[in-house]
């Protein structure tokens, strides 16, 4: 196999456009390897986590929540932005605790995902957890979360019949039952 051309991309500024309360949005201007100059939008997030929380019979702890963007309630596994450049592992065990009422000493990373390639540099890092232990739901002052045990299998099920879309949910399923069963 021949060796591959680089080729060669150059941010030559970026502006910011808007600033958000957990994201910021910048118009970048790219010069193209051809030296076409070109306008990308980026969103530039801070990251978070998210967690698959399993109990001791296997079923998992899913969230039904509201969504703006989608004007709809959704199911999902625990998640959150990190704050103050915390770990994606500590950010997982927060949010974990937080939005279900649990917390565990047994958090597995499963992988690191990105959420919208395409536009932002969000990275998500998805995590299972076991062995929980019950403590108290502290949801924050917008949220309004119901927790929902399924079996993995009708987890599986939603996934795959398009009931749950949420990407970082569905990786985190279906990696969980991966590394869980090692089905190819």
């Amino acid at each position: 196999m021949g060796k591959k051309q680089q080729l060669q991309y150059e941010k030559c500024r970026e502006e910011l456009a808007y600033q958000g309360a957990a994201v910021a949005v910048y118009k970048d201007y790219i010069k193209l390897p051809n030296g076409k100059q070109v306008e990308w939008d980026l969103i530039k997030h801070p990251g978070g986590a998210g967690i698959l929380p399993v109990d001791e019979d296997g079923n998992v702890l899913l969230i039904e929540q509201y969504r703006n963007a989608l004007d709809r309630m959704t199911l999902e596994i625990p998640a959150g932005k990190r704050e103050n450049g915390e770990h994606t592992s500590v950010c997982a065990a927060r949010e974990l605790e937080e939005e279900t009422g649990y917390r565990s000493s047994h958090i597995v990373h499963l992988a690191d995902s990105v959420a919208a390639i395409g536009y932002s540099n969000e990275i998500i890092g998805l995590y299972y957890a076991d062995e929980l232990e019950k403590t108290k739901q502290r949801l924050d002052e917008d949220e309004w979360i119901h927790v929902r045990r399924v079996s993995l299998s009708d987890a599986i099920a939603m996934v795959l019949d398009g009931i749950i879309q949420d990407s970082k949910t569905v990786s985190a399923i279906l990696l969980y039952d991966k590394v869980m069963t090692g089905k190819d």
